[in-house]
Protein backbone atom coordinates (compact mmCIF):
# COMPACT_ATOMS: atom_id res chain seq x y z
CA UNK A 1 0.00 0.00 0.00
CA UNK A 2 1.52 3.18 -0.82
CA UNK A 3 0.91 6.62 0.75
CA UNK A 4 -2.80 6.76 1.74
CA UNK A 5 -3.10 9.15 4.86
CA UNK A 6 -5.04 11.88 4.84
CA UNK A 7 -4.34 15.13 6.87
CA UNK A 8 -5.85 17.07 9.12
CA UNK A 9 -4.57 20.16 11.03
CA UNK A 10 -2.85 20.42 14.03
CA UNK A 11 -4.84 21.15 17.09
CA UNK A 12 -2.97 23.66 19.70
CA UNK A 13 -4.51 24.51 22.88
CA UNK A 14 -3.97 24.60 26.32
CA UNK A 15 -6.89 24.41 28.28
CA UNK A 16 -7.61 24.31 31.90
CA UNK A 17 -10.85 23.09 32.96
CA UNK A 18 -12.93 20.37 34.60
CA UNK A 19 -15.26 19.63 32.07
CA UNK A 20 -14.35 17.54 29.50
CA UNK A 21 -17.19 18.47 27.36
CA UNK A 22 -16.15 21.78 27.49
CA UNK A 23 -12.55 21.16 26.77
CA UNK A 24 -13.28 19.05 23.46
CA UNK A 25 -15.39 22.10 22.46
CA UNK A 26 -12.71 24.76 22.98
CA UNK A 27 -10.02 22.25 21.68
CA UNK A 28 -12.23 22.20 18.29
CA UNK A 29 -11.94 26.25 17.99
CA UNK A 30 -8.34 26.29 18.67
CA UNK A 31 -7.62 24.20 16.13
CA UNK A 32 -9.48 26.56 13.61
CA UNK A 33 -7.27 29.30 15.07
CA UNK A 34 -4.40 27.00 14.43
CA UNK A 35 -5.33 25.63 10.82
CA UNK A 36 -5.50 29.55 9.92
CA UNK A 37 -2.28 30.00 10.76
CA UNK A 38 0.30 30.04 7.26
CA UNK A 39 3.59 29.24 8.67
CA UNK A 40 3.34 24.89 9.13
CA UNK A 41 6.56 24.89 11.07
CA UNK A 42 4.86 26.70 13.59
CA UNK A 43 2.19 23.80 13.84
CA UNK A 44 5.52 21.58 13.31
CA UNK A 45 7.63 22.54 16.81
CA UNK A 46 4.27 22.99 18.89
CA UNK A 47 2.48 19.49 17.53
CA UNK A 48 4.93 17.62 20.23
CA UNK A 49 4.56 19.30 23.79
CA UNK A 50 0.70 19.26 23.15
CA UNK A 51 0.35 16.06 22.15
CA UNK A 52 1.83 15.36 25.69
CA UNK A 53 -1.05 17.79 26.83
CA UNK A 54 -3.69 15.76 25.28
CA UNK A 55 -1.94 12.50 26.62
CA UNK A 56 -2.83 14.46 30.17
CA UNK A 57 -6.44 15.17 29.11
CA UNK A 58 -6.76 11.74 27.84
CA UNK A 59 -6.00 10.26 31.56
CA UNK A 60 -8.28 12.67 33.33
CA UNK A 61 -10.98 12.31 30.54
CA UNK A 62 -10.72 8.88 29.76
CA UNK A 63 -14.14 8.19 28.85
CA UNK A 64 -15.04 11.29 26.24
CA UNK A 65 -14.86 9.89 22.88
CA UNK A 66 -14.60 13.16 21.03
CA UNK A 67 -11.45 14.08 23.15
CA UNK A 68 -10.02 10.53 21.75
CA UNK A 69 -10.59 11.13 18.45
CA UNK A 70 -9.27 14.66 18.74
CA UNK A 71 -5.72 13.19 19.92
CA UNK A 72 -5.96 10.08 16.81
CA UNK A 73 -6.65 13.29 14.46
CA UNK A 74 -3.58 14.96 15.97
CA UNK A 75 -1.37 11.92 15.84
CA UNK A 76 -2.37 10.84 12.52
CA UNK A 77 -1.53 14.24 11.23
CA UNK A 78 1.50 15.19 12.48
CA UNK A 79 3.32 11.90 11.88
CA UNK A 80 2.01 12.08 8.16
CA UNK A 81 2.59 16.20 7.87
CA UNK A 82 6.19 16.35 9.52
CA UNK A 83 7.47 12.55 10.52
CA UNK A 84 7.01 9.93 7.63
CA UNK A 85 9.20 11.17 4.98
CA UNK A 86 12.15 11.45 7.25
CA UNK A 87 11.85 9.63 9.95
CA UNK A 88 9.27 6.68 8.99
CA UNK A 89 10.14 4.50 11.99
CA UNK A 90 9.02 7.28 14.70
CA UNK A 91 5.85 7.78 12.23
CA UNK A 92 5.08 4.05 12.86
CA UNK A 93 5.32 5.05 16.51
CA UNK A 94 3.14 8.08 16.21
CA UNK A 95 0.14 6.05 13.59
CA UNK A 96 -0.11 3.65 15.83
CA UNK A 97 -0.41 5.48 18.88
CA UNK A 98 -2.69 7.97 16.90
CA UNK A 99 -4.74 4.12 15.75
CA UNK A 100 -5.41 2.92 19.65
CA UNK A 101 -6.54 6.56 20.69
CA UNK A 102 -9.25 6.09 17.70
CA UNK A 103 -10.06 2.68 18.84
CA UNK A 104 -11.01 4.42 22.49
CA UNK A 105 -12.95 6.69 20.91
CA UNK A 106 -14.67 3.53 19.32
CA UNK A 107 -15.14 1.27 22.26
CA UNK A 108 -16.62 4.70 23.62
CA UNK A 109 -19.43 4.02 21.25
CA UNK A 110 -22.08 2.06 22.06
CA UNK A 111 -22.90 0.24 19.21
CA UNK A 112 -19.26 -0.74 18.47
CA UNK A 113 -18.73 -1.80 22.39
CA UNK A 114 -21.30 -4.00 22.59
CA UNK A 115 -20.83 -5.51 18.97
CA UNK A 116 -16.93 -5.98 20.28
CA UNK A 117 -17.79 -7.27 23.55
CA UNK A 118 -20.41 -10.24 22.30
CA UNK A 119 -17.45 -11.34 19.79
CA UNK A 120 -14.88 -11.35 22.59
CA UNK A 121 -17.42 -13.35 24.68
CA UNK A 122 -15.92 -11.55 27.63
CA UNK A 123 -15.15 -8.14 29.69
CA UNK A 124 -11.56 -7.01 29.16
CA UNK A 125 -9.54 -6.92 32.34
CA UNK A 126 -8.03 -2.96 31.42
CA UNK A 127 -7.85 -1.54 28.39
CA UNK A 128 -4.63 -2.40 26.59
CA UNK A 129 -7.28 -6.02 26.20
CA UNK A 130 -10.00 -3.79 25.37
CA UNK A 131 -8.01 -2.66 22.36
CA UNK A 132 -6.70 -6.15 21.69
CA UNK A 133 -10.80 -7.29 21.61
CA UNK A 134 -11.38 -4.16 19.29
CA UNK A 135 -8.80 -4.97 16.80
CA UNK A 136 -9.79 -9.02 16.72
CA UNK A 137 -13.32 -8.06 16.36
CA UNK A 138 -13.22 -4.60 14.75
CA UNK A 139 -15.00 -5.72 11.43
CA UNK A 140 -17.88 -6.63 13.89
CA UNK A 141 -18.10 -3.28 16.07
CA UNK A 142 -17.53 -1.34 12.86
CA UNK A 143 -20.86 -3.31 11.20
CA UNK A 144 -22.99 -2.09 14.11
CA UNK A 145 -21.68 1.38 13.78
CA UNK A 146 -24.83 3.35 11.43
CA UNK A 147 -24.48 6.59 13.14
CA UNK A 148 -23.14 9.19 10.01
CA UNK A 149 -21.73 11.61 13.17
CA UNK A 150 -19.31 9.00 13.81
CA UNK A 151 -17.55 9.03 10.75
CA UNK A 152 -15.12 11.17 12.54
CA UNK A 153 -13.87 8.13 14.41
CA UNK A 154 -13.93 5.28 11.70
CA UNK A 155 -11.90 7.99 9.35
CA UNK A 156 -9.02 8.87 11.30
CA UNK A 157 -9.09 5.40 13.08
CA UNK A 158 -8.42 3.84 9.59
CA UNK A 159 -5.98 6.67 8.24
CA UNK A 160 -3.93 6.12 11.53
CA UNK A 161 -3.84 2.27 11.19
CA UNK A 162 -3.02 3.07 7.09
CA UNK A 163 -0.41 5.15 7.48
CA UNK A 164 1.02 2.79 9.99
CA UNK A 165 0.80 -0.17 7.03
CA UNK A 166 2.03 2.37 4.03
CA UNK A 167 5.54 2.13 6.16
CA UNK A 168 5.50 -1.18 7.36
CA UNK A 169 5.92 -2.86 4.38
CA UNK A 170 8.84 -4.96 5.56
CA UNK A 171 6.24 -6.70 7.75
CA UNK A 172 4.53 -9.54 6.59
CA UNK A 173 2.00 -9.85 9.04
CA UNK A 174 1.14 -6.00 8.62
CA UNK A 175 -0.88 -7.60 4.86
CA UNK A 176 -3.20 -9.14 7.77
CA UNK A 177 -4.46 -5.77 8.82
CA UNK A 178 -5.64 -4.42 5.59
CA UNK A 179 -8.94 -5.77 5.59
CA UNK A 180 -9.89 -3.86 9.22
CA UNK A 181 -8.42 -0.42 7.81
CA UNK A 182 -10.77 -1.43 4.66
CA UNK A 183 -13.64 -2.31 6.97
CA UNK A 184 -13.32 1.24 8.88
CA UNK A 185 -13.03 3.13 5.59
CA UNK A 186 -15.75 1.68 3.63
CA UNK A 187 -18.12 2.42 6.37
CA UNK A 188 -17.19 5.73 6.57
CA UNK A 189 -17.32 6.13 3.34
CA UNK A 190 -20.84 4.37 3.10
CA UNK A 191 -22.00 7.12 5.97
CA UNK A 192 -20.79 10.40 5.00
CA UNK A 193 -18.24 10.09 1.80
CA UNK A 194 -18.23 14.03 1.57
CA UNK A 195 -16.49 14.12 5.27
CA UNK A 196 -13.42 16.08 5.29
CA UNK A 197 -13.66 17.04 1.73
CA UNK A 198 -14.16 13.71 0.19
CA UNK A 199 -11.03 12.48 1.89
CA UNK A 200 -12.25 9.04 1.81
CA UNK A 201 -12.33 8.99 -1.95
CA UNK A 202 -8.68 10.30 -1.72
CA UNK A 203 -7.75 8.08 0.31
CA UNK A 204 -9.21 4.72 -2.20
CA UNK A 205 -7.99 6.39 -4.83
CA UNK A 206 -4.63 5.89 -3.59
CA UNK A 207 -5.28 2.65 -2.60
CA UNK A 208 -6.23 1.20 -6.09
CA UNK A 209 -3.52 2.55 -7.55
CA UNK A 210 -1.30 0.69 -5.09
CA UNK A 211 -3.07 -2.39 -6.19
CA UNK A 212 -2.85 -4.39 -10.37
CA UNK A 213 -6.54 -5.14 -11.27
CA UNK A 214 -6.11 -8.78 -10.69
CA UNK A 215 -6.12 -7.54 -6.78
CA UNK A 216 -9.08 -5.28 -7.19
CA UNK A 217 -7.64 -2.25 -7.98
CA UNK A 218 -6.29 -0.17 -11.15
CA UNK A 219 -6.15 2.73 -13.38
CA UNK A 220 -10.05 2.76 -13.76
CA UNK A 221 -10.84 2.58 -10.12
CA UNK A 222 -8.14 5.03 -8.73
CA UNK A 223 -9.44 7.59 -11.36
CA UNK A 224 -12.54 7.19 -10.65
CA UNK A 225 -12.18 7.99 -6.47
CA UNK A 226 -9.81 10.34 -7.55
CA UNK A 227 -12.41 12.24 -9.52
CA UNK A 228 -15.01 12.00 -7.05
CA UNK A 229 -12.72 13.00 -4.37
CA UNK A 230 -11.41 16.51 -6.80
CA UNK A 231 -15.36 17.38 -6.89
CA UNK A 232 -15.98 17.44 -3.47
CA UNK A 233 -12.88 19.25 -2.79
CA UNK A 234 -12.69 21.61 -5.14
CA UNK A 235 -9.21 22.79 -4.34
CA UNK A 236 -10.23 23.71 -1.18
CA UNK A 237 -8.00 21.14 0.22
CA UNK A 238 -4.75 19.91 -1.52
CA UNK A 239 -3.26 16.69 -0.82
CA UNK A 240 -5.49 14.96 -2.42
CA UNK A 241 -4.18 16.48 -5.64
CA UNK A 242 -0.86 15.87 -4.09
CA UNK A 243 -1.69 12.32 -3.62
CA UNK A 244 -3.21 12.20 -7.21
CA UNK A 245 0.50 12.74 -8.94
CA UNK A 246 2.04 10.96 -6.53
CA UNK A 247 0.13 7.23 -6.92
CA UNK A 248 -1.67 7.87 -10.16
CA UNK A 249 0.26 9.83 -12.56
CA UNK A 250 3.49 7.66 -11.15
CA UNK A 251 1.46 4.30 -11.93
CA UNK A 252 0.41 5.20 -15.39
CA UNK A 253 3.99 7.05 -16.09
CA UNK A 254 2.11 10.84 -17.39
CA UNK A 255 4.99 13.26 -16.39
CA UNK A 256 3.31 15.78 -18.16
CA UNK A 257 0.21 14.86 -15.69
CA UNK A 258 2.70 14.89 -12.67
CA UNK A 259 4.23 18.36 -13.74
CA UNK A 260 0.55 19.89 -14.42
CA UNK A 261 -1.15 19.16 -11.17
CA UNK A 262 1.71 19.76 -8.64
CA UNK A 263 2.38 22.94 -10.12
CA UNK A 264 -1.55 23.47 -9.58
CA UNK A 265 -1.24 22.97 -6.74
CA UNK A 266 1.77 25.52 -5.94
CA UNK A 267 -0.28 28.08 -7.51
CA UNK A 268 -3.44 26.87 -5.47
CA UNK A 269 -3.78 30.17 -3.00
CA UNK A 270 -3.71 27.98 0.61
CA UNK A 271 -6.70 30.01 2.72
CA UNK A 272 -9.36 29.77 -0.26
CA UNK A 273 -10.78 27.94 2.47
CA UNK A 274 -8.97 29.72 6.38
CA UNK A 275 -9.59 26.55 8.13
CA UNK A 276 -7.42 24.72 5.42
CA UNK A 277 -4.84 27.18 5.69
CA UNK A 278 -1.86 25.02 6.87
CA UNK A 279 -2.93 21.90 6.05
CA UNK A 280 -2.36 23.46 2.04
CA UNK A 281 0.95 24.99 2.85
CA UNK A 282 1.79 21.50 4.09
CA UNK A 283 0.88 20.07 0.62
CA UNK A 284 2.76 22.32 -1.06
CA UNK A 285 6.00 21.44 1.10
CA UNK A 286 5.00 18.25 -0.27
CA UNK A 287 4.62 19.11 -3.71
CA UNK A 288 7.79 20.78 -3.73
CA UNK A 289 9.15 17.71 -2.25
CA UNK A 290 7.84 15.06 -5.37
CA UNK A 291 8.89 17.11 -7.58
CA UNK A 292 12.76 17.55 -6.15
CA UNK A 293 12.10 13.65 -6.78
CA UNK A 294 10.75 13.15 -9.94
CA UNK A 295 13.67 11.15 -11.24
CA UNK A 296 13.29 8.56 -8.89
CA UNK A 297 9.97 8.45 -9.40
CA UNK A 298 9.89 7.72 -13.35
Amino acid sequence: MKHITLLLLFLSAAITTNCGGIIVKNLRKAGLVAQRNPDPMLIKYGAPSNLLLFEGLADTFSDNADLMSIIAQTYCSYAMGFVQDDEPERAMVLFMRGRDFGLRSLLLTSPFKKAVRAAAGKKPANQAEAIEQAVEHLEKGVDAIKDKKLVERLFWTGNCWAGWLNLAKKDPLALFDIPKVLSLMNRSKDLDDQYFYGGVHAFFGAYYAGLPSIAGGGVEKSQKEFDIAFGLSNKKLLLPYVLYAEQFATLIKDEALFDKVLQEVLDTPSDTVPEMTVANEIAKLKAKRLISKKNELF
